[in-house]
């Protein structure tokens, strides 16, 4: 009986152990999270949503209200996750920067960000956007990880687009998502002219995916007519009258139009507006980035889902390997996005084209008329 005693307790002993050993083996330290974002836009908090749903879902970060996640305001919802303090990530409260859409170098110069990622004693920065990558990215002991930037390899920030380059940097990227747009575009419309908006620098390249274009257009062999705007040094109505004329210029010189990011489009009271020129010349119209202004009067887009739940997944469980040991710079940064195809009836019907039934089979969201904005 004795022996039998004995044999139980150092059963016990070792499963505990075992047990023990597990919990060590999982356990990582606390690692202390800042954010800095290029401006405020939905998608970014997006992001960000289904980066810590992911957390909590794999057991680092306890279960939240997610309705902390305001799609209107990204510091509230920073501040709601600071509150959380007994869990694997902490993301600290005081550091959280936006640069407001503004490259003036005054109102985040890197310094001025270098000193507050050591004064807060961070770990770790989650960097949205390309402007606040361009600012922030560099060597360092502390991990940047770079979400929802246009290309993070042709804006520089990484060195190839399958590592980054930096051991301490890991970035997200769909490195075919333009040119698959393009292809999909060319293949409805079999257009001989391309128009494209952009600002004629490396950045303003870079967001427009002006070097996919041009790609695509030796390998399709049609022609690209550029206009150029620079919406950053403008207020909204010479923002909006300046891409206005850009695009009254390109309805009478193109077939098909590649709609690119553009300060005047965030506000959506303007889609309407801005697609007048190309329903008047009957040119369709592809949308890049913001497939909601379909709705508006643009014709079509195949975007990502706007939940941006791949993304954010994928940056996650990139991060756990980060917290468990691994080198950010070694990890794969090409993720695949869940896209949907938008297309626009009444635009199609203005133009005197005839969609497809087939397009009109396989589209996610087909609107059946031009539909005012609210907002």
């Amino acid at each position: 009986m004795k022996l039998v005693k004995v044999t139980i307790i150092i059963l016990s002993l070792l499963l505990s152990f075992n047990v023990i050993t597990q919990a060590e083996e999982f356990e990582v330290r606390q690692w202390r999270i800042g954010y800095y974002e290029s401006g405020n836009v939905a998608f970014f908090n997006n992001i960000l949503r289904n980066f810590v749903h992911q957390l909590i879902l794999d057991g680092y970060f306890p279960k939240i209200d997610m309705r902390i996640f305001d799609i209107c305001d990204s510091r509230n919802t920073w501040y709601e996750l600071s509150r959380v303090d007994d869990a694997a990530v902490k993301f600290v409260k005081d550091a959280y920067w936006s640069n407001e859409w503004t490259e003036d170098t005054y109102k985040l110069p890197r310094v001025r960000i270098e000193r507050a990622i050591e004064q807060h004693n961070l770990d770790a920065v989650i960097i949205m956007g390309t402007l606040a990558a361009q600012r922030a990215v560099r060597k360092s002991n502390v991990v940047f990880l770079v979400l929802g930037a246009s290309n993070v390899y042709q804006s520089g920030v990484t060195k190839s687009d399958i590592h980054s380059g930096y051991a301490n940097v890991f970035a997200t990227i769909n490195p075919f998502k333009y040119k698959q747009q393009i292809k999909t575009f060319y293949t409805i419309i079999d257009f001989h002219k391309l128009g494209i908006v952009y600002r004629n620098d490396p950045r303003g390249r870079t967001f427009a995916a002006a070097g996919d274009v041009e790609e695509m257009a030796v390998k399709l062999g049609f022609d690209i007519v550029a206009c150029f705007s620079n919406p950053e040094e403008m207020n909204e109505t010479k923002s909006l009258k300046d891409l206005w004329e850009c695009y009254d210029f390109l309805s009478r010189r193109v077939d098909a139009m590649y709609v690119t990011i553009h300060g005047a489009l965030l506000n959506h009271r303007n889609a309407i507006i801005l697609a007048t020129p190309f329903l008047k010349g009957k040119v369709p119209t592809f949308v890049q980035e913001d497939p909601e202004i379909v709705k508006h009067g643009f014709l079509m887009s195949v975007a990502p889902v706007m939940t941006c739940k791949a993304e954010g997944v994928f940056a996650a469980k990139n991060f756990e390997k980060i917290m468990n040991g691994a080198i950010p710079g070694e990890l794969d940064m090409r993720f695949h996005e869940d896209t949907k195809l938008y297309i626009n009836l009444e635009t199609a019907l203005l133009i005197d084209l005839d969609m497809p039934r087939s397009i009109q089979m396989i589209a996610d969201t087909v609107y059946k008329r031009i539909e005012p904005c609210g907002r």
